[in-house]
């Protein structure tokens, strides 16, 4: 998959295998989150206070 700032939270979670479990293991609950069908991995970080770049390099890790 190609990960990018733009990427929707929701494909993540869709389509890497492990994705959910690293997200929860960062605090964020983007699986009871009503906004998740339209919220980028950009927006996703800056709302958790995050790096996009070395969540996008862990996610890209987990999608080899």
């Amino acid at each position: 998959m190609n990960i990018s700032k733009d990427t929707l939270t929701a494909d993540i979670l869709k389509n890497i295998k492990g994705a959910k479990e690293f997200f929860e293991s960062l605090n964020m609950g983007c699986l009871s989150c009503m906004g998740i069908q339209n919220e980028t991995l950009e927006k996703s970080c800056l709302m958790h206070g995050l790096n996009i770049e070395e969540i996008m390099e862990k996610l890209k890790e987990l999608d080899k």
